[in-house]
């Protein structure tokens, strides 16, 4: 009873407050402040007209107006005493702060009303968030409070009707909960206790599993889109089981359910909880009084609230006050279909309906500055993060976009894009910094200014509703003009193509379904001119549904220039016209009409001084096979690839695609590219394609700065991957070849997901910043090398050349757990071995102790047992079938038998176990047993070995045989311990030979180089240094291999070799410089 007396008293005070009579008496008593505050000679004058004003205003709701007045609030200072503030006026959790003038002394006004709220928060143990500061005079005002740790201030506002309207609103509806994160977080989050998102996800869920024919064929197409296919791949199997696994705990009263459609089912009731909440800010706006309000869809029927539904989906309802886009119908709107509407759902979305009537619509998100992503935390609670990453979506904090876009060199008036917007972090970033830089900004230069893109409907639709909220405050019923928010659905990496036929400018683009490829040329004038075929959407989809081509033809027809309707051009759209027909034969939805026009329209933008965001991290092997075929032409076409015949392709990231495409189409000259991308691309040689920042529009992209994120901590957790932001600049100016690095550390104070919403200034306060610099090599070694001195640099280009050695990666020993055996006794020829165990295995082999002859065991060395001059802990062991004989394919079965019957049982009885990596099949091809093994070749029987690890420690020493519980035997190497036993004529090296390349190796401005070259995950196997043959005549040559067999003599014998060092560290740099 109480809450439907509550519903009620809600309804009448938002009835008074939007009705026009009210507005008047507002109106009315506005004016009257004004006069009587610009004559009154003191501010207890003011406080008191003020006072009667509002008295006023809240006698209609029968509100009796008794603020407290000179509230004392006890303030501690640094000396430990107490003193006295005393707050002008509080009404509940508003605090009116009384001034003459406000603008006399205004900084110092906003710290007193911003103390006032802290102090008053202490002593009633609220949160500071919950408080609402005014600073008044009664001709102007500016409200003040506290969002994620930082005071939000409001522009300075003229008192009028609609800001006495905002403070009677703040007033009437104290009791109400405020939107913001946090909120939507407790009451929609999977686990919240209203289990309001589980009723909703369940009801979808359970429709899904006996879909209808248009709901399974948006399901099928959205499945597409998000490339969730399982890939065969087993280097991809752990993150698939790990999102599937985490999607089944969202479900926690069904027992099993198909992962695919509970991904679908939570994506959906993600986005009709947003949708809802746009509808119920735009109610607030628009409808006042109608019967349009978000509570009033309480009232409706099964079927009355469906039809509603349909209409907030399609975007009817908003286009009807000149919100064009703001939603158009999506993969997401199946529910509202008759054939999926039911009893179930129906109960469920009143569920998330009557929450949000909870809600006050007066926050203080009036504050047109005070911009911020609404729903990110809200949609991490909803969609598992396992789920998210495996996905290529890591959230930026809203931090490190304001970090990366307060970096970057931008003109006055400048325009804005993110290619790959997400839910919008970047973009409302950009907004906010327009206006917090810039004064007199009205809605529509935000809206030619800031614009996104992704190729996600799923972001497109949050993005779009959190562009909304931010420009919210710029809209007010009496705008007339139509809006259309500048976020489109689109692929940053694959853009239209602009082409040119009978003088016409036309627009091409293929868009993949599974009902097959859909082409499309359309005239850019259809798409870019002010009556534009969006204006038309609804008619061609009438069109469209009564498959009514000449309707369609004419519609077209009429919205093209005169001088545009030549013949081939109206051949496109005849083609375009049975396209849309098609589709709709195969009974598909009208969002694809929307859909094809929001991705031609991306082509047609103007360029951008400034292009920023975070693209996906997500590298080439991962992505789909048709998807890759699309993109592989343009990476060839930019010559991205680095030309490794097995990893050069494989292991690019698409983001280095997306940079590449979006500059080259988006960017201004003299514009900036500023993005969030791994470190790694300016050391791997996968991107040495890149890092040439080819471009084909004849101005060239260069590196301008960078930001280095190594050591801030985790601001993606649980993502450990360094990252750096770049920035990018289009200019024909020629750069300096030295480039500024900052690089930022992490104090004592910690960066990790929990520290995900820290205010910008917090998360500053917890980094401190070092300089750093770099360069670029050579046009041949195109990677970076970091140094902290500028004045090393001269030297460190020295080091850059020929090698005239080649580096060679370990074997690959697959599956470890079946062929890397610890030795636990000798019987005689034969040893037991119990083979290897870890628990972070994806492959799960049982441990067993087995009996196996001596010979073809040999002791493995890996990347931990490398240390400077020497080995350490070697204890595993492998089995190694191959002779020097046929060195490339291993003994056949009918050998191994003879010399080693128990060995080949072992093979046998684990036969199921040697199923290699799609990788590892790309690199051995089909050479011999099933039980061979990869990167076998002459180099493995080489007498002498440099071995160095390819990661985290640069570190080499000098092999042949080493002593071992089974003999002296020959080691071999795998994976990431790497070698160099052949020159490049493929001769093999000699003792002294590897003993001079080590010590090269070894010392100190070689090992400066290497680390300051890589991001120490990898480092090259093929040495990007200048490495001289061997030359026994040179002195330096001869003294290196000396000191490199002393230094592994005395580590042998557990010595100090400082001294062997520095010598070795003096002749290296004589021979470098």
């Amino acid at each position: 009873m109480l809450n439907i007396y509550q519903d009620i008293k809600n309804k009448i005070n938002d009835a008074l407050l939007n009705s026009k009579e009210y507005s008047k008496l507002l109106e009315c008593l506005s004016t009257t402040l004004k006069k009587e505050t610009t004559s009154a000679n003191s501010e207890e004058t003011i406080a008191c007209k003020i006072e009667d004003c509002l008295k006023t205003a809240l006698s209609y709701y029968e509100i009796q107006y008794s603020p407290i007045r000179e509230l004392s609030l006890k303030e501690k200072s640094l000396s430990g005493k107490y003193f006295n503030r005393r707050i002008d006026s509080k009404f509940n959790n508003i605090i009116f702060e009384y001034k003459k003038d406000i603008l006399e002394n205004l900084s110092d006004y906003l710290m007193q009303i911003k103390k006032y709220i802290t102090l008053a928060a202490e002593k009633e143990k609220q949160q500071e968030c919950k408080y609402v500061g005014i600073l008044i005079d009664g001709r102007k005002c500016i409200f003040i409070n506290k969002e994620n740790n930082d005071f939000i201030e409001s522009p300075l506002f003229d008192i009028d009707k609609n800001v006495l309207k905002k403070i009677i609103g703040l007033m009437i509806s104290i009791d109400k909960r405020e939107l913001s994160s946090q909120n939507l977080l407790q009451d929609f989050a999977i686990e919240s206790s209203s289990n309001v998102t589980q009723n909703l996800l369940n009801a979808l869920y359970e429709c899904l599993e006996n879909p209808s024919e248009r709901t399974f064929m948006l399901y099928t197409e959205w499945e597409r889109l998000f490339k969730l296919a399982n890939n065969n791949d087993t280097n991809n199997m752990k993150p698939i089981k790990a999102r599937n696994k985490a999607i089944q705990r969202c479900f926690s009263c069904r027992s099993s359910i198909d992962p695919q459609r509970g991904l679908f089912a939570l994506h959906t009731a993600y986005t009709i909880i947003i949708k809802l909440i746009a509808y119920y800010k735009v109610a607030e706006i628009f409808f006042g009084t109608s019967s349009l309000k978000i509570q009033d869809l309480l009232s409706l029927e099964s079927e009355g609230l469906r039809v509603r539904l349909n209409y907030i989906e399609n975007g009817e309802i908003f286009k009807q006050i000149g919100l064009n886009n703001l939603l158009e119908g999506d993969f997401f709107s199946w529910y509202v279909y008759e054939d999926a509407w039911n009893n179930d759902i129906f109960k469920a979305i009143l569920g998330v309906v009557y929450k949000l009537t909870e809600y006050s619509s007066n926050e203080c998100l009036f504050a047109t500055n005070n911009v911020h992503d609404l729903f990110i935390d809200l949609y991490q609670s909803i969609i598992p993060s396992e789920v998210r990453h495996s996905l290529g979506e890591y959230y930026t904090p809203s931090w490190l976009a304001r970090h990366v876009i307060e970096h970057a060199n931008k003109p006055e008036g400048w325009s804005g894009l993110d290619p790959c917007a997400g839910s919008g972090t970047f973009v409302l970033q950009m907004i906010d910094n327009i206006l917090q830089n810039e004064t007199n900004i009205t809605l529509v230069d935000i809206l030619r200014r800031v614009k996104a893109v992704d190729v996600n409907p799923l972001a497109v639709l949050t993005c779009r509703i959190n562009y909304f909220i931010a420009i919210a405050p710029f809209i007010d019923t009496d705008f007339t003009k139509k809006i259309e928010i500048p976020v489109y659905l689109g692929d940053s990496a694959f853009i239209p193509q602009i082409i040119v036929e009978e003088n016409v400018e036309l627009v091409k683009y293929t868009i993949y379904t599974n009902k097959g490829d859909l082409n499309f040329i359309l005239p850019v004038s259809l798409i870019k001119k002010d009556k534009n075929i969006t204006n038309k959407i609804v008619d061609i989809e009438n069109a469209v549904i009564n498959q009514d081509k000449d309707v369609l033809v004419n519609i077209l027809t009429d919205l093209l220039p005169q001088k545009e309707r030549k013949k081939l051009v109206l051949e496109h759209l005849s083609q375009f016209a049975d396209a849309l027909i098609w589709l709709e034969k195969q009974n598909w939805d009208r969002i694809w009409v929307r859909i094809i026009i929001g991705f031609l329209k991306i082509a047609t933008f103007d360029k951008f001084d400034f292009i920023a965001g975070n693209p996906p991290w997500v590298d080439w092997k991962y992505l789909p096979e048709k998807y890759k075929e699309t993109l592989k032409k343009i990476c060839i076409d930019k010559h991205l690839f680095s030309g490794d015949n097995f990893t050069g392709g494989i292991n690019l990231n698409i983001c280095a695609l997306i940079t590449n495409v979006v500059a080259n189409n988006w960017l201004k000259e003299e514009g900036t590219l500023a993005f969030l991308m791994p470190k790694a691309m300016l050391f791997q040689q996968s991107y040495t394609g890149f890092r040439n920042l080819c471009q084909t529009d004849g101005i060239p992209l260069k590196f301008d700065k960078l930001f280095d994120w190594s050591l801030a901590g985790k601001p993606f957790d649980p993502v450990s991957e360094k990252f750096m932001s770049y920035y990018l600049k289009k200019t024909n100016k020629d750069l300096s070849e030295t480039i500024a690095i900052k690089m930022t550390l992490k104090n004592k104070m910690t960066i990790n997901k929990d520290t995900y919403n820290l205010s910008y200034s917090e998360a500053l306060s917890r980094l401190n910043k070092e300089n750093l610099y770099c360069f670029q090599n050579t046009t041949r070694f195109n990677n970076f090398t970091f140094t902290e001195e500028k004045k090393e640099i001269a030297i460190l280009k020295n080091i850059s050349g020929k090698c005239h050695y080649k580096g060679r990666v370990g074997l690959g020993l697959y599956p470890k757990e079946l062929l890397l055996f610890e030795i636990k006794d000798i019987r005689g020829n034969n040893i037991l071995v119990e083979n290897y165990q870890n628990s972070k295995s994806e492959k799960k082999i049982a441990k067993t102790t087995t009996l196996l002859e001596r010979k073809y065991i040999h002791p493995v060395i890996e990347g931990p047992n490398i240390v400077k001059f020497g080995l350490k802990n070697v204890h595993f062991f492998a089995p190694f079938p191959y002779t020097k004989e046929n060195r490339k394919i291993p003994l056949v079965k009918n050998i191994v038998q003879k010399e080693s019957p128990l060995l080949l049982s072992y093979y046998e009885a684990n036969k199921s176990h040697f199923k290699k990596t799609t990788y590892n099949t790309k690199v051995q091809g089909n050479k011999g047993e099933f039980y061979s093994l990869t990167r076998v070749g002459d180099y493995s029987f080489a007498p002498y070995k440099v071995v160095f690890r390819n990661n985290t420690k640069w570190q080499a020493s000098v092999i042949s045989t080493i002593n071992t519980v089974i003999g002296e035997t020959v080691p071999i190497l795998l994976d990431h311990a790497c070698s160099i036993s052949q020159d490049l004529n493929n001769n093999f090296i000699t003792e002294d030979e590897a003993h001079y390349i080590c010590a090269i190796l070894n010392s100190e401005i070689v090992t400066s180089y290497i680390k300051g070259s890589s991001d120490t995950r990898s480092y090259k196997t093929d040495l990007p240094i200048k490495l001289n043959k061997y030359d026994k005549n040179n002195k330096f040559h001869r003294r290196l291999a000396d000191l490199s067999k002393l230094a592994h003599k005395k580590v042998k014998e557990g010595k100090d070799i400082i001294f062997v060092e520095k010598c070795i560290n003096r002749i290296a740099l004589k021979i470098y410089e």
